[in-house]
């Protein structure tokens, strides 16, 4: 960036700054500032503030000049998954692909903290700023964005009060966990003022058609109803009047570190409520504006839902039956789904999205999706985006305000692998829907409606499957109803996994299968201490295996994507298509999918009796699931091979992050429950309800699995 385009502005007249490598001058006042390791210095704070105390925050500097930047964090995070993802994750900004960035796009980071979010954006945007006011951490992200060769951010060190950037300069702005911190920042004025001004002067800063994307929670959210500790450092305040959280204050002193040599004289966090926020834009003139349920949080903006009680509803239904992130569903969950409806549950965190612009539509994205007419036309569809931690794409369903979806948009992240896995799933689904098309399947797949790329984003639009999943189906449905239904609809679900390993031919790209060797990792290791048995187990399956030919597998074939109404059964999502000579992968994959709809679990930890009963146990669903197996032909799947089959699918979810001790430590709900079941499995397996149980059980207490 040269002198003539930096936008530095003199905080004293307000004069475009000359840019140079020691010192910023401005040519009007005469006033400079000077820059450190190429870093403008425009505040020197008197306070501290982060997430680990000060004296932790300059140690993790010194490790990461001396080991590297990541090698850094996963040392000294290892124990902590929120430290982690908030360091390590590009799915932070999963709400990008949403603005449609592309490489003329200029944006700023409010608040960069140690640099995920200023990373991240900067794999998509052609320039990105980051100020944040505490010299550890901008100094943190300068080293790791240098050690990863990014070159196409400038960092300041400045105060969100007095921001020095020229107005109309941003294409967008992000305020992820800053907001709501401001009124602490200086007692010049009341916060709710503070809060009012700052947002009055981002406005500013951005461009006509720019957008400002804000992470923060709601102040009567669930979470903040339930207790969750505020930025008080205590629990209630922010529901509390403002007036008695100060009182409270007073009496009770407030807790943490973030705010180093801070008075807890005084209130000061403004939250608000939904409606609060609206008004707060509104008065900072930023009249239009779109409210997303962040989940689990806005710092781990998983899934972001239109903050409505409809689409809430919708959502929190599929998550339950799919599973997911949910692993169980419950009474209480079912509750939580009634509450929703009717409204009596607020989201615990937001995701707001907020534009002076009024005639620009508030998702980009629909600008750029061919054959996608109807969303360009019409400015009030709505996003329900999902995607994970560390995921490689993300699902945008366009929903009308109605609940009713228009399409199915997925696209890639910054991650340099995303695009490139993207373009396989849409390659596969393009070929099998061809297939079942021409009547050579006896399944359905949707039609890839086209693909679009907008800077370093591509992604794909495909028709949306009307109806319940097969999964919806099932969490509807009375306990005592499923295995009947069950036995009716599982042949057509499992002469479709036959169908797709019949599948060959150049057109469909499959990935190879993970390893089932031991893992050499002493931190995994330590986390599942019979995985190395369980391993050697799967090695001599796949020895005995070797001389099959390879087939090809759905690799997600799950209750959550199957679609079955009467006799026509539809597929979905394509991105784990696998070849491996574990020729019933799908069909054991389907069946795991549904053991939880044996059953309501308290919890993740309890989930492996539904699976115990299903598995090694009596009863309907050991029946139903022993005839299955049985089906797959003359004891092919015996105990070893379940064993084979659980090994490989721990070693996908391990795998999904780029980092195995970082995959091993995230709450990672689906690779517990497998670990648990690959457990259980291995201390009961003479109950195993194939036609082959192992040779002995190797239980320690040698009850059955229903005692357990």
């Amino acid at each position: 960036m040269t002198p003539e385009v930096a936008p530095w502005k003199c905080l004293t007249c307000g004069s475009r700054l000359c840019d140079g490598p020691r010192e910023l001058v401005c040519p009007s006042c005469g006033r400079t500032w000077s820059v450190r390791n190429g870093v403008p210095v425009f505040f020197e704070p008197p306070y501290y503030w982060g997430e680990v105390d000060e004296d932790s925050a300059w140690q993790l500097l010194h490790e990461t000049r001396s080991g590297g930047w990541t090698r850094a964090v996963l040392d000294r995070f290892a124990a902590d998954p929120t430290m982690l993802s908030g360091l390590l994750d590009w799915q932070r900004i999963s709400w990008a692909p949403l603005l449609a960035l592309d490489s003329t796009s200029v944006v700023l980071d409010v608040g960069c903290g140690h640099g995920a979010i200023t990373h991240a954006l900067a794999r998509l945007a052609g320039e990105v700023y980051a100020v944040d006011a505490i010299p550890a951490r901008v100094e943190f992200t300068r080293e790791r964005l240098r050690q990863d060769g990014i070159a196409n951010v400038r960092l300041a060190q400045a105060t969100a009060l007095d921001l020095p950037f020229l107005d109309g300069t941003f294409d967008a702005i992000v305020v992820n966990g800053v907001l709501e911190w401001v009124g602490e920042w200086t007692n010049s004025g009341a916060p709710a003022r503070l809060q009012r001004d700052f947002l009055s002067t981002v406005a500013r800063l951005l461009k006509p058609e720019g957008q400002l994307v804000i992470g923060i929670e709601n102040r009567y959210g669930l979470a903040a109803l339930r207790g969750a500790v505020d930025h008080s450092g205590r629990r209630f305040t922010s529901v509390m009047p403002r007036r008695l959280a100060s009182a409270w204050l007073r009496m009770r002193g407030r807790r943490g570190y973030r705010l180093a040599g801070k008075s807890a004289r005084e209130y000061r966090t403004y939250t608000y409520s939904k409606r609060g926020y609206a008004s707060l834009l509104r008065s900072a003139g930023l009249p239009q504006q779109l409210f997303l349920w962040a989940e689990p949080g806005y710092n781990q903006p998983y899934a972001l839902v239109p903050a409505t009680r409809r689409l809430m509803h919708d959502f929190l239904r599929r998550e339950f039956s799919a599973g997911g992130r949910y692993a169980a569903f419950t009474l209480k969950q079912r509750a939580r789904l009634l509450l929703t409806r009717l409204g009596l549950t607020p989201p615990s965190d937001f995701v707001i999205i907020a534009q002076r612009a009024a005639e620009a539509p508030r998702v980009r994205l629909w600008r750029y999706v061919p054959g996608f007419a109807a969303a360009r036309r019409n400015s009030t569809l709505l996003p329900v985006l999902s995607t994970a931690a560390f995921a490689l794409k993300s699902v945008v369903i366009a929903t009308d305000p109605a609940g009713e979806p228009s399409a199915v948009i997925k696209t890639s992240t910054g991650h340099g692998a995303s695009a490139r896995a993207l373009e396989r799933e849409c390659i596969n689904q393009k070929a099998v829907h061809a297939l079942s098309a021409s009547g050579r399947l006896s399944f359905h797949v949707p039609r890839v409606l086209s693909s679009f790329h907008v800077g370093r984003i591509c992604g794909f639009a495909e028709a949306h499957v009307s109806g319940p999943s097969l999964a919806n189906t099932l969490f509807d449905m009375r306990m005592g109803a499923r295995v009947e239904f069950l036995r009716q609809a599982l042949p057509a679900c499992m002469r479709a996994a036959e169908s797709i390993a019949s599948l060959s031919g150049p057109e469909i790209q499959a990935s190879p299968p993970p390893s089932v060797e031991p893992l050499a990792d002493a931190s995994v290791i330590s986390l599942f201490p019979r995985f190395a048995e369980a391993s050697d187990i799967a090695t001599e399956v796949m020895s005995r295996l070797a001389a099959s030919p390879a087939c090809i597998q759905h690799g997600d074939f799950g209750a959550e994507n199957l679609y079955l109404d009467g006799d026509s059964l539809t597929v979905i999502d394509w991105a784990d298509v696998i070849e491996t000579r574990l020729t019933c992968f799908d069909r054991l994959s389907l069946l795991l999918s549904i053991v939880r709809f044996g059953g309501v679990s308290v919890d993740v930890a309890n989930l492996e009796k539904p699976f115990a009963r299903s598995f090694f146990g009596d009863g309907p669903w050991a029946e139903l699931i022993a005839t299955e197996i049985d089906r797959m032909g003359g004891g092919a799947v015996d105990w070893e091979y379940l064993i084979a089959f659980l090994v490989t699918r721990i070693r996908y979810y391990m795998g999904r992050s780029p980092h195995a001790t970082v995959s091993t430590a995230l709450d990672n709900s689906m690779l517990r429950l497998h670990t648990r079941w690959l457990e259980f499995a291995l201390a009961h397996g003479s109950h195993f309800v194939g036609s082959k149980a192992s040779p002995a059980s190797v239980s320690a207490d040698g009850r059955h699995p229903d005692a357990a």
